[in-house]
């Protein structure tokens, strides 16, 4: 038996064994040793576990630079206080060496201490700026020759679309193989040759080809996209000006409200940029120094100009969390043999994409080596290097001899497998083509299990993309191609439709997606029912609801259809919080099934920039279906409040499951309600007649003066006895005017006396044809129900305010009711 001692000692030895151990950073930014770093840069150290905040000051570092001055900073954590920030209150100076020291003290969240730690790095001599703009000079000129257009067997043709576009703007001719959808392309429209009239556009466009939204620029924007937090967003790049070169974030109503940019003295490039889980971005940088090509390769140039890349996780205000460079990891000789490491401009690395993989770590494009590296985003290690083509792979490749070359758009799908936009520049002959692969991380294996080059008739010298749909559905952007821009296919790859725009005109990237402004709002689908028993155009009230803090303007409609039509005038103003309503008509000149996309559009001043919300619009025009009228007519206007309203067929109905209908199964498929489909419901009886050809509603109290009302008959509820389903709702609006049913003193039959009235009003039924008493106001509120008994009623009026007031009175047998108006004084 163990003594207590010993027990004692045996529960504190873990406590000695915890308080005994140390930690390694596990991310340490600079890398030690590293040069050319910017004098805006800061020093940046991980722990895995957490940093103690409360036990860590100022006093546990010490930086200095070649002067021997000590450098003065702030401290800062992200909010898992895994990374912490030391940032110079001013930026070191070219050619300086900084040496950082880290104290003994700092200790993680669980208590045990980080070992110190000593290293340095050196700042750049040269001028940044020059070398920026070079780089942006040589970028234009390889843009211009990449995107030469090649032969194709597509013509592009102007759509004969009458839509309100401006002429400057390159409206995409879409050739479909399919059924439409309701999701939506996000690309940019450059052109690369001045002598055309096309402008530069960011645009977002339906399955047809009609735009929902179209902004113009005097610039090329690249990478148009929406965010995973379903926020917009793009990128301006190579505009020599610095301040301007960021991604831009914009709402859904299209307003911008906030921008990314990279941090740390660098020009963000626009290639990519990833929204990260932790309110974070992912952007990058290409990054020129001034390099001795010739100390690296015979013959090279000692004035070189080598641009590497780097990667970093930012949040708003420009703080940097973690800096990958490819100068710590890569070699220049490491670029395909098609880059010049003879010229005097080299992009030895070229990054166009990055996705983060299942495990959080970075998946990294690289077009000028061949290869998809992955980084850990712990540490910045390179945790492997795949390409067929590339100097560096390390997988074992299976059914895929050729190899992917130049490409663009590293993803991650769903099912673990990976896909990749192949440009295919090194390939002979040369063509474009999207590829999957399925890759095993831990035997490094790779296997090729899909692709799609659109019968090898397509080349995109650079840009492009391809991205998976959660439905199977594929989209390839090809990029630096013109005509053909996107093609997009089914799971089981049959083509869905080809996008094509004019010559010279190119998208970067292809990405779709759901989407709706939040701007304005209308019904997701109008129905226009049934034609038959209709003669000229059936009409329905469309609602738009402007949810801004500003007046906005429907501008003009578009729809692909004859049988539709809006018969408004434009431009129709809506006010702020306030809504509108557009008469849409339908009429059909055979029988059949309808279906539309309408788009309304606001379009600003000059018509640079249209925002648009779109709906389905349906109708069908079937005499073997039941046809459907409404008494009041839809449009009615002064209809008494008093009305029963009444909805007939033009031959017998039954419930669609069987059974004749009742008059408590009408409120299943029937709504009465006050203004419109959003408003309050209006409590009603119903009955049906024997011939079963005609519903009754008649609403519990009168209708309220001067207002309208809204009736659905929803489908697939009744049909035919033969079984023909009402396949759409059918729905009508009428407009309320003063109450005439009054009847006067003095009536032989039924009165209420004296009207007006002051404490107390009579009620005379002689013949007791009514057993019930409800009192309404003028909003229609029930105030007051009692039974009729006697011949004459008396009803105190003393606790009511001075106005309006209807008395009904109701054969609760037959339900047949008479309505009165009472004044009171």
């Amino acid at each position: 038996m163990k003594t207590p001692a010993v027990l004692l000692n045996l529960l504190l030895l873990p406590f000695y064994l915890c308080t005994a151990q140390t930690l390694d950073y596990s991310y340490i930014c600079p890398v030690p040793g590293s040069a050319n770093l910017n004098p805006e840069q800061n020093i940046i150290l991980k722990c895995e576990e957490g940093f103690d905040r409360s036990a860590i000051g100022k006093d546990h570092f010490y930086i200095s630079s070649t002067s021997g001055q000590p450098v003065d900073f702030t401290i800062l954590f992200s909010d898992d206080a895994r990374t912490m920030i030391l940032r110079p209150l001013t930026p070191f100076i070219k050619g300086e060496r900084v040496s950082v020291k880290i104290r003994e003290g700092i200790r993680g969240v669980n208590g045990a201490e980080l070992d110190p730690l000593d290293f340095s790095f050196s700042i750049i001599r040269h001028d940044r700026d020059s070398l920026w703009m070079r780089l942006e000079e040589l970028e234009r000129t390889r843009l211009e020759e990449d995107l030469g257009l090649v032969a194709s067997p597509w013509v592009y043709e102007a759509p004969a679309l009458d839509n309100n576009l401006p002429p400057d703007y390159p409206a995409p001719s879409v050739y479909s193989y399919g059924e439409h959808d309701d999701e939506y392309l996000f690309i940019n429209m450059g052109c690369w040759n001045a002598g055309l009239p096309w402008k530069n556009y960011i645009t977002i466009l339906d399955s047809y080809g009609t735009p929902i939204y179209y902004d113009k620029s005097e610039v090329n924007r690249n990478n148009f996209h929406v965010m995973p937090n379903g926020r917009l967003t793009y990128a301006k790049n190579y505009l020599g000006n610095n301040s301007d070169e960021k991604y831009y974030i914009m709402d859904s109503a299209y307003v911008l409200i906030d921008s990314v940019n990279t941090g740390n003295g660098y020009i963000l490039d626009s290639h990519d940029m990833l929204f990260l889980g932790n309110g974070h971005y992912l952007v990058m940088s290409y990054d020129p120094q001034p390099v001795d090509m010739s100390q690296i390769i015979e013959g090279g140039n000692p004035n070189a100009i080598v641009t590497g890349l780097v990667i970093q996780e930012v949040d708003h205000n420009q703080n940097v969390f973690f800096q990958w460079r490819s100068w710590d990891h890569f070699e220049i000789t490491d670029a395909t043999d098609d880059v010049n490491l003879l010229a005097q401009n080299i992009d030895y690395v070229h990054g166009n994409a990055f996705e983060i993989d299942f495990d959080g770590h970075i998946l990294l494009s690289s077009r000028h080596l061949d290869e998809i590296t992955k980084i850990n985003f712990n540490n910045g290690n390179v945790m492997w290097r795949f390409g067929l083509n590339s100097k560096n792979n390390m997988f074992e490749i299976h059914d895929d001899p050729v190899g992917f070359t130049h490409q663009h758009d590293i993803r991650r799908r769903t099912n673990g497998n990976y896909t990749i936009y192949d440009n295919g520049n090194l390939r002979n002959p040369q063509y474009s083509q999207a590829v999957e692969y399925q890759l095993d991380q831990s035997s490094l294996d790779a296997y090729l299990v899909w692709d799609y080059d659109h019968s090898k008739n397509v080349y995109a010298g650079s840009a492009g993309s391809f991205r998976t749909r959660p439905n199977g559905e594929r989209v390839v952007g090809w990029g630096g191609h013109s005509p053909l821009a996107v093609t997009e296919l089914k799971a089981d790859n049959t083509p869905l439709r080809d996008y094509l725009l004019p010559n010279f005109v190119t998208s970067y990237r292809a990405v779709k997606a759901p989407w709706k402004t939040s701007l304005f709002k209308t019904q997701e689908e109008l129905s226009m029912g049934n034609y038959a028993g209709y003669n000229d155009w059936k009409t329905n009230k469309l609602y738009v609801f402007n949810r801004s803090n500003k007046v906005i303007k429907i501008t003009s409609v578009h729809h692909h259809r004859d049988e539709f039509a809006v018969l408004n005038e434009f431009p129709v103003s809506i006010f702020p919080g306030s809504h509108a309503t557009l008469d849409v008509a339908f009429q059909p000149s055979t029988e059949g099934s309808y279906s539309d996309r309408l788009t309304l559009n606001y379009d600003n001043e000059g018509n640079t920039r249209r925002i648009a919300r779109q709906l389905k619009v349906q109708g069908i025009y079937s005499e073997d279906t039941p046809s459907v009228l409404f008494d009041p007519p839809h449009g009615s206007v002064n209809v008494s409040p008093d009305v029963v309203i009444l909805i007939s067929f033009d031959e017998p109905v039954r419930k669609v499951f069987g059974g004749e209908i009742g008059p408590d199964d009408i409120p299943e498929f029937v709504e009465l309600k006050l203004y419109n489909f959003q408003g309050e419901d209006v409590p009603f009886t119903a009955s049906i007649n024997e011939e079963k050809t005609e519903i009754s509603l008649l609403p519990a109290q009168p209708l309220v003066e001067n207002k309208q009302h809204y009736v659905l008959l929803k489908r697939g509820f009744i049909c035919y006895y033969e079984g023909n389903v009402i396949k759409l709702d059918e729905e009508s609006y009428f407009t309320t005017g003063i109450m005439t049913a009054v009847e006067e003193s003095g009536s032989d039959r039924v009165s209420i006396f004296p009207n007006p009235c002051h404490d107390q009003v009579m009620i005379t039924d002689m013949e007791k044809l009514y057993s019930k008493l409800i009192i309404y106001d003028l909003q229609g509120r029930k105030l007051r129900e009692d039974g009729l008994k006697a011949p004459v009623t008396p009803v105190n009026m003393e606790n009511y305010d001075p106005g309006i007031y209807f008395f009904r009175l109701l054969d609760e047998e037959t339900g047949i009711s008479k309505v009165f108006k009472t004044i009171k004084h």
